[in-house]
């Protein structure tokens, strides 16, 4: 990952009131992006360093 950013196309019913994803491949891919921003995160946390 070298840009923290996703294009979505909204359409209406894509995602319900309580917040589910309504399309599998949208819901699929949000998972493994947010997966991907997760160790994106942990990543530049272990580089930076610590101010204390």
């Amino acid at each position: 990952m070298n840009t923290v950013e996703a294009h979505i196309h909204f359409k209406p019913g894509l995602i319900t009131e309580d917040g589910q994803v309504t399309d599998e491949p949208t819901a699929d891919f949000l998972r493994n992006y947010m997966n991907e921003l997760h160790a994106f995160i942990v990543r530049v946390l272990t580089v930076l360093p610590r101010l204390t």
